[in-house]
């Protein structure tokens, strides 16, 4: 694994009072992210996931219109059904019509709190606290009233991930496991802290990026549909790894925010060349998602 030396110390913090991830479990969740990465059958499984005329949500999930970075739609709802899970009737209520709540969550999701070019690999203290935010306002929307202890964090992962997926990883019961992160599961100060040093390190993007490249030259596989002005692979060990969305309902080309001075270290590919799936590639490897059988039926979370 290659860590860049550079790597700035603003970029591998923890915000105060969280719990810290161990030198144990991110060295496992590595381990197994390598050892996925590496699989005979990779490209294979990474084909089969996006394949169009398939039954695998990756050729849809983030590309599902209208997209709007900035409101949560209809095709946010529906693309939940894709991953498996699915939100209540008084949830859908919640996010989709006028109400103080819904209000609350549209300023979680300003340009100002989560940029859409935000990513997990330079995400600092206060990237993380407004990322858990958002997570902790969409756990409570998508709680029924009638529920005891409610915490439906595999549906507000998903639906984090659909709204900025540069920056939140798809989380499920499968992957966490997959990454020895499931004891206890659905602690997502852990599971960040992982995926960002996953996804931090050169190696892994490397892969990635050839992974992706050579699944995207199959017939009727569309890894890339949404590609940004510049994309190492990024975030998301929750279905793929990629870089940069860059829309609003239609693509836009729009200003990048130039990486801090110094960076952080992280090698970049060539403007043009990016990937916008890099997270939502290595959860299918990991997952089990790119592997074979059928489909998952739609589930409830389970804490």
């Amino acid at each position: 694994m290659e860590r860049s030396a550079t790597l700035s110390d603003r970029f591998t913090s923890v915000p105060d009072g969280w719990d810290k991830a161990t030198a144990d479990q991110v060295q496992y969740a590595m381990d197994q992210v390598w050892t996925a990465l590496n699989h005979e059958d990779v490209v294979t499984r990474v084909e089969r996931y996006y394949r169009k005329d398939g039954n695998f949500a990756g050729a849809t999930f983030l590309g599902l219109d209208p997209v709007d970075p900035y409101r949560f739609t209809s095709a946010d709802l529906l693309s939940l059904n894709l991953l498996s899970v699915v939100a209540q009737p008084v949830a859908i209520r919640r996010l989709l019509e006028p109400s103080r709540e819904r209000g609350h969550l549209l300023r979680l999701l300003s340009e100002e709190d989560l940029p859409l070019d935000a990513d997990l690999a330079m995400a600092d203290d206060g990237q993380l606290v407004a990322m858990a935010d958002l997570h902790e306002a969409l756990k409570r929307v998508l709680s029924p009233a009638d529920v005891r202890n409610p915490n439906p964090w595999v549906t507000a992962s998903k639906l984090c991930a659909r709204k900025r997926p540069d920056l939140f990883p798809v989380r499920d019961n499968v992957v966490v496991k997959y990454l020895g992160l499931d004891r206890p599961k659905g602690n997502y100060q852990v599971d960040w802290q992982v995926f960002r040093h996953v996804i931090q390190d050169n190696a892994i993007r490397r892969r990635l990026d050839a992974i992706v490249d050579e699944a995207s030259r199959s017939p009727g596989v569309d890894v890339a549909t949404r590609t940004g002005d510049s994309g190492t692979s990024t975030s998301s060990c929750g279905c793929t790894l990629g870089h940069r969305t860059r829309e609003a309902g239609r693509q836009q080309a729009r200003p990048r925010r130039p990486w801090p001075p110094g960076g952080v270290g992280l090698e970049r590919r060539p403007a043009g060349q990016g990937v916008t799936r890099s997270r939502q590639v290595v959860g299918g490897c990991l997952g089990g998602r790119c592997a074979g059988g059928a489909p998952r039926r739609p589930s409830p979370d389970r804490p």
